[in-house]
């Protein structure tokens, strides 16, 4: 009975040094919410990380529509991505950036749509 009391606090100590000693890394993620007939821009979100895609969630549409989204730089507007298509909720769409898109930096989004006075709202990771 003694051996497995120490034999439990082992594996539970050990348990405890691993979980303490993970760090969990995640990529910042912001809400947006563009109106296409005037705010078609989202906040600025420093990037975490150096991958070169970045991400975008839809979850509200006021009409049927499609929203094209790009990724930019905040300071350097040269460095930006591919266009992403949203017309759907619910499913993340990724966009690979046109040059490289360094860590540590600002960038935001920005939506245009044929349709007027559509509101979309989702998430968006640069």
């Amino acid at each position: 009975m003694k051996k497995a009391k120490k034999f439990l606090c082992a594996v539970l100590a050990t348990c405890c040094v691993f979980s303490i000693s993970m760090t969990t890394v995640l990529a910042a993620t912001i809400p947006f919410d563009i109106n296409t007939t005037g705010d078609t821009l989202s906040y600025k979100e420093k990037k975490s990380d150096g991958e070169q895609y970045f991400y975008v969630k839809a979850t509200y549409f006021s009409k049927r529509g499609t929203l094209n989204c790009i990724s930019i730089r905040h300071d350097k507007t040269s460095v930006f991505s591919y266009n992403i298509p949203l017309s759907t909720t619910g499913s993340v769409k990724n966009a690979k950036y046109r040059s490289y898109a360094v860590a540590d930096k600002y960038y935001y989004m920005s939506g245009t749509s044929s349709i007027t006075y559509m509101r979309v709202k989702g998430n968006y990771c640069p």
